[in-house]
């Protein structure tokens, strides 16, 4: 596994920002609103790129990231 596998935050460090919107499946949700056409690709990316932003500077106001 050491060979192919890799942490959340890679090629950085992980850090309290990445695992909230990996842990709330902010981009496997992004994925699947395009896939189904629930929102075209475009505003399904600017939703989840607003919702990684938010998350960002919640953590970046604590002084985690």
């Amino acid at each position: 596994m050491l060979h192919w596998a890799t942490n959340v935050g890679h090629p950085g460090y992980a850090n309290a920002a990445t695992d909230e919107i990996f842990n709330t499946w902010v981009l496997n949700t992004m994925f699947a609103k395009a896939a189904t056409g629930t929102l075209p690709i475009d505003d399904a990316i600017k939703e989840a790129a607003a919702k990684c932003k938010a998350i960002f500077a919640k953590w970046d106001q604590k002084g985690l990231v």
